[in-house]
């Protein structure tokens, strides 16, 4: 599972913690579609299964309560101000400013990433 070296997903897997073997969260994520493993045997992430499906009327009410945010970072990415901003968003009310920033590098590391098994 280590074929990747730095970039594989054993790597990944040890960097966020110790307490559980890679096989068993790639086993895991296979049975519930949040990865594939593509043609040249790398570990694929699939986020659609990580996004809640929701009705109509809730995601009318996210997306007032989130229009500004929105808006917001379309027009920041238009005019070409830097660092662009990632046009998505998250619904939690117990992160701190450190967990934001967290989040947001490992958005910007992960999108459409794969890894080596």
């Amino acid at each position: 599972m280590s074929e990747g070296g730095g970039a594989s997903f054993e790597g990944l897997v040890t960097s966020v913690s110790k307490d559980i073997r890679s096989r068993v969260i790639l086993d895991e994520w296979l049975r519930t579609g949040i990865a594939r493993i593509d043609e040249e045997g790398r570990v694929c992430l699939n986020t659609e299964p990580l996004v809640k499906k929701s009705d109509f009327d809730e995601k009318a009410y996210y997306i007032g309560q989130n229009l500004h945010d929105h808006l917001s970072a379309a027009s920041h990415n238009l005019n070409g101000q830097q660092p662009p901003l990632l046009e998505s968003s998250i619904h939690s009310n117990k992160l701190t400013a450190e967990s934001i920033a967290e989040l947001d590098a490992l958005a910007r590391n992960w999108a459409c990433r794969c890894w080596m098994r």
